[in-house]
């Protein structure tokens, strides 16, 4: 069974996501072999399906939030990077439908 977790996610929000994840797939192919795994997944969620999510999302507009399925191994790392770093309030935002949707899946990180 794969689990995952459902958002709603506005442009902006999305937008913010991917400019995130963008920068942990810079730092992949920086650092190579050396790069955490953590990192690894979050780029390899990126380029498999998270892009061209993000694509649809900005061609269909600003106004109506997008379902996106995050995977919970993303989720989890997500909501433990999003803890120890500075943050914008738009992924704080994100931040806290992640937080939920783990706690409601009885899959929060301790």
């Amino acid at each position: 069974m794969i689990l995952h977790i459902n958002l709603r996610l506005y442009e902006f929000e999305a937008v913010a996501m991917k400019e995130y994840l963008i920068s942990k797939l810079q730092d992949v192919t920086k650092l190579q072999g050396h790069a955490p795994d953590s990192d690894i997944v979050l780029s390899e969620w990126l380029t498999e399906r998270f892009g061209a999510k993000v694509a649809t999302i900005e061609r269909r507009g600003p106004k109506t939030p997008q379902k996106v399925v995050i995977p919970v191994s993303v989720a989890r790392i997500l909501w433990k990077n999003w803890q120890e770093e500075m943050i914008p309030a738009t992924l704080t935002m994100v931040l806290g439908g992640i937080d939920a949707q783990l706690k409601n899946l009885n899959l929060h990180p301790r």
